[in-house]
């Protein structure tokens, strides 16, 4: 017995009694399509809570709850209300399955927090199908003996007719080319939810022969590999300040500032990267030197192809990445990585000449690049010339002039000398950085007329002029 207002009348209210504990579910009015609606708040008591329920389909059911309320009846209701197989269906919160035998003031759970519901995947349901039938005439304690001893029978069919349809989609995968199945490893090993490997390989015998198969020259096997790498994504989200694994999955913005990284935390998120598909910005702040001289070159070589495919800030602040490591970003980036950067820091990332050579060709081919900020790194001249060389001889005409959009170039505390500022005053001149309006040169090993003349070279530079203390950047 539920309290509900109907969705298709707000005026209209039913309150049928309602045992001590139940939970409230509002169902939908036949013939109506609307979503179940939750009473107003004002007929909540102070004792009660309010949950949702969200499927792995993104369908959403409202509870109001007692904290007494025990978890099964909240979970029965949910599995009647959408005809769902309760042995099938798992309550997830906080990255743990929900004991039904718990009650909702021993779960953790507070006012309008979402537990997930998982269903099973979509194979074929027909062997199912009789078991559904026969489960949804009569509850179990109404049953007699012989009626419930028929009744697991049927489930124990159902269930070993699950597993033959399973393992008969997943026996070839040993027979697939390595390449194929690195990419079923890449798609199910996440080491944030690891649940999905080894739920699949417990139940198909192809997928456990691929996850428990040790390769030549490797000592461990993917699901130990996996177990480790969950492990260690744990450790860090301790370390940071983030409270799960699932928080972190789900991140947009990533703003870690003084949290002493080390090289081993970096490649931890480098190897996480991958599964970080929502998250915009990510942004690592550094007063200490705790990541040690290829810290960031190991974080930037987690960046695969098309990794971060929302990321629009990347900023590593006192973060080393060192020459080595602006080649592995400038291959990233050639390969996909990062394709909608529109701000880019690397302050204080000892990025040399050599370094700057090799980045500067991978920034020159991003065209929504907006900001970059390049300050007290040892480059001088040789990597600014490449950074704002002229497009090649048979670029097209779309490609007329490299960064385009850029708006911002700090190069405070560079080693650029007169001779590099007299190449980047002749570019501009030339109508390179169309869209450049501040730029910063600030401490630079270049005399004071060497500098105004770079910001005559271009108009929309003289206020940048009077303005070298703004602060330009701040993500």
């Amino acid at each position: 017995m539920y309290v509900f207002r109907d969705p298709c009348d707000p005026t209209r209210v039913s309150s049928p009694a309602r045992p001590r504990g139940a939970c409230r579910l509002p169902p939908r009015s036949p013939g109506c399509d609307a979503q179940p609606h939750m009473p107003d708040v004002e007929t909540q008591t102070n004792d009660e809570l309010r949950i949702k329920l969200v499927s792995n389909h993104g369908k959403e059911t409202l509870f109001i709850v007692k904290p007494s309320t025990k978890l099964g009846r909240v979970m029965r209701a949910y599995c009647t209300r959408l005809n769902l197989r309760m042995d099938a269906t798992r309550f997830i919160f906080d990255g743990n399955r929900l004991n039904e035998g718990l009650r909702v003031s021993q779960s953790g759970l507070k006012y309008d927090d979402i537990i997930d519901v998982q269903e099973p995947p979509s194979l074929s349901r027909a062997p199912m199908d009789p078991l559904a039938a026969l489960l949804s005439e009569r509850p179990p304690q109404q049953l007699s003996v012989t009626e419930l001893r028929a009744r697991i029978a049927l489930l124990e069919d159902a269930a070993r007719a699950y597993r033959a349809e399973l393992e008969s989609r997943t026996a070839g995968l040993v027979d697939l080319p390595d390449e194929i199945q690195q990419v079923i490893f890449g798609q199910l090993c996440n080491a944030l939810d690891p649940r999905s490997a080894v739920d699949y390989s417990s139940a198909s015998k192809g997928l456990r022969e691929l996850m428990q198969r040790v390769g030549e020259g490797a000592g461990k096997s993917p699901l130990e590999q996996l177990k480790e790498e969950n492990v260690a994504a744990a450790a860090l989200c301790r370390k940071v300040g983030v409270h799960s694994c699932k928080a972190l999955r789900e991140a947009k913005v990533i703003l870690w500032r003084n949290k002493r990284l080390s090289a081993t935390d970096l490649a931890t998120l480098g190897k996480l990267i991958p599964v970080l598909p929502a998250l915009e910005r990510l942004c690592l702040d550094e007063e200490s030197d705790s990541a040690g001289p290829d810290g960031g070159q190991r974080l930037v070589e987690g960046l695969g192809v098309g990794a971060l495919p929302a990321v629009t800030t990347f900023a590593l602040d006192n973060v080393c990445v060192g020459d080595a490591g602006a080649s592995a970003l400038a291959a990233a980036l050639d390969r996909g990585a990062l394709p909608r950067l529109e701000h880019l820091v690397l302050r204080k990332a000892a990025i040399g000449d050599a370094g700057l050579l090799a980045l500067a060709p991978a920034l020159r081919r991003r065209p929504a690049l907006k900001e970059l900020a390049l300050w007290r790194n040892p480059f001088g001249g040789e990597g600014l010339a490449a950074l704002v060389a002229p497009p090649p001889a048979d670029a097209p005409s779309p490609q007329a002039e490299v960064l385009a959009k850029l708006q911002l170039l700090d190069l405070t505390d560079t080693l650029i000398t007169d001779a590099g500022c007299a190449h980047l005053t002749s570019r501009l001149r030339s109508g390179a950085l169309p869209a450049l309006e501040y730029l910063n040169l600030q401490r630079i090993s270049a005399s004071e007329a060497a500098r105004a003349a770079v910001y005559e070279a271009h108009p929309g530079l003289h206020a940048a002029l009077q303005r070298d203390r703004a602060p330009f950047f701040h993500h």
